[in-house]
């Protein structure tokens, strides 16, 4: 993979894709945070980070920029990917409560009362006359 050079800057990727990519994401900061690269220092310390974040693989790069673009982030991050079932499904989010089922509160209120007062039922001898 042989680097590209223009106007000073040294891109990690020669493709067409991926310099329409890098054009999409200045032209996206330029639009949406009125940002621009000041230098070639600047710019190039970010094609770096891409590259390390990418792996230095061109696709993952590419879908990096994508990613920080649809997100509306200002800046660029590894990829977020989702873990999958082997099944392609996603997988279920744990429970805030454990899988014990417990008692809910009204049901071991009741059960104290119960056993204090004999569950509402009059006591032995005592039907209130």
């Amino acid at each position: 993979m042989a680097n590209k050079t223009i106007i000073g800057l040294i891109f990690p990727f020669t493709s067409d894709k991926f310099m329409e990519a890098w054009e999409l994401w200045k032209n996206y900061k330029k639009e949406t945070f009125g940002f621009v690269y000041k230098g070639v220092f600047s710019e190039q310390m970010t094609l770096k980070k891409l590259t390390e974040l990418s792996n230095g693989e061109e696709e993952r790069a590419i879908r990096i920029i994508e990613q920080s673009i649809m997100q509306q982030w200002q800046g660029l991050f590894p990829l977020h990917i989702p873990k999958h079932k082997e099944n392609g499904e996603q997988p279920k989010r744990k429970s805030s409560t454990s899988s014990i089922a417990k008692p809910d509160l009204r049901s071991e209120v009741q059960a104290e009362l119960d056993k204090r007062y004999g569950g509402g039922k009059p006591a032995a001898g005592g039907d209130g006359s």
